[in-house]
């Protein structure tokens, strides 16, 4: 047992011991904010005496908890210490749990990736059963990550669809287990879970890869769906629900197309992966030429990866289908400016990897109907993640819950 593992227990009742763990906790998430501090730095922070803070800290550090990284450069006088979190003392798993597999992700304290993982062979189902199966994919994992069992403080869930985090609820995947899903996880896996979505977690991870120095920031997630992760003044927006970023499901065509969600004239009906694989299997059916004509001699629907690769490759059907979309959603992201005036804006998922074939109408199409000096205020930028970046944003959402960083 570690001296973290008192963080995600119940603090002491009352008195000196109550009032030292809290300042502890403190030590800890401003370390894990800050990378590493000074005594008077901590001791500024926290608004406690530097006796205090040298004690609590000498206390983690016997604990294995917090190191003494040595003395701290300076111009001239006496050099401080600089203390920081020792990454070995804890790890915190990440799991995104996909239709069709499962990647799992491990980090530090000091959240720094150990180890990964992709399951392609999980085929999750919506009963307890698949929950099972999940918990023990889990436990494998850690198995894997070294003997001491106890250093494993929390999992971080999170699934395709819409989850209402707090609730611990999910209404897509796993939703027959209802109320129970969190407490299941919990009761299984022996540790502090928590369940979120895939765009949240994706927005979450970016946030903090960020530094956390923006704190109003969107996630734009163009895939075969296309939702928003919101971080609003600094936290991850989730809504009454679990709802929030729905942003494929505003009706902004009189087109009568039907979307998936079971009404009409949807954003995705005209943006989503899925209606760009639609529109373009239909225009290859009326002999427009394309490179993608030879590779559907299975009859089948082309898919989203197939059309950014052929655009990249200079594919002037794809492209146009690629830059008729991205007009769209220009368009439609100028709403959430005006609406929200984030400080930036991230674009990431499958549709994403089209680059300038997908940016450069988006971007044009958002300047046109976007307040000018909102546009002019806003940084757009292309994801830099991969498939990691849900079980990562995961992880680092139970790390920081369990040590306090809001």
């Amino acid at each position: 047992m570690t001296g973290l593992s008192t963080l995600s227990e119940m603090m002491p009742s009352g008195g000196t011991a109550q009032k030292n763990a809290l300042i502890r906790r403190g030590i800890v998430a401003r370390l894990a904010a800050a990378g590493e501090c000074t005594l008077a730095e901590l001791a500024g922070e926290l608004h406690v005496s530097i006796p205090t803070a040298t004690k609590l800290v000498a206390e983690l550090v016997s604990q294995g908890v917090v190191t003494d990284r040595g003395k701290l450069e300076t111009a001239g006088g006496r050099r401080p210490n600089a203390f920081g979190l020792c990454g070995e003392a804890a790890f915190f798993v990440g799991a995104f749990v996909r239709s069709d597999g499962l990647n799992l992700l491990a980090i530090d304290l000091n959240r720094t990736v150990v180890a990964e993982r992709c399951e392609d062979d999980f085929v999750p189902t919506d009963s307890e059963e698949s929950v099972e199966v999940l918990c023990s994919r889990i436990d494998a994992f850690v198995r894997t990550l070294g003997p001491d069992r106890a250093k494993w403080l929390g999992a971080g869930i999170c699934l395709e669809g819409y989850v209402d985090s707090e609730e611990g609820v999910s209404h897509t995947l796993f939703a027959s287990v209802g109320a129970n899903l969190r407490e299941l996880l919990e009761k299984r896996l022996g540790v502090t879970a928590l369940v979120e979505s895939e765009v949240r977690a994706r927005c979450y991870a970016e946030y903090c890869a960020a530094d956390r120095q923006e704190r109003d920031m969107l996630y734009l997630c163009l895939d075969r769906s296309i939702a928003v992760g919101i971080i609003a003044d600094g936290r991850l927006y989730n809504g009454r629900s679990g709802y929030a970023g729905a942003f494929g499901h505003i009706p902004m065509f009189d087109n009568g197309a039907i979307c998936v969600c079971g009404r009409k004239g949807c954003l995705e009906t005209e943006a989503a992966g899925w209606a760009i694989e639609r529109k373009l299997d239909d225009a290859l059916a009326c002999g427009v030429r394309s490179v993608l004509q030879g590779q559907r001699t299975d009859g089948s629907r082309l898919r989203l990866a197939d059309i950014v690769a052929a655009a990249r490759g200079g594919d002037s059907l794809a492209a146009e289908m690629i830059g008729q979309a991205g007009e769209k959603i220009g368009r439609s992201v100028a709403l959430l400016l005006n609406l929200l005036n984030p400080a930036s804006v991230v674009v990431g998922g499958g549709l994403s990897a089209a680059g300038d074939y997908l940016m450069l109408p988006m971007l044009a199409a958002a300047n046109r109907s976007t307040l000018t000096p909102i546009y002019g205020n806003t940084e757009f930028r292309l994801s830099q993640m991969g498939a990691e970046a849900a079980p990562l944003g995961a992880a680092m959402l139970v790390r920081n819950r369990i040590i306090a960083i809001a």
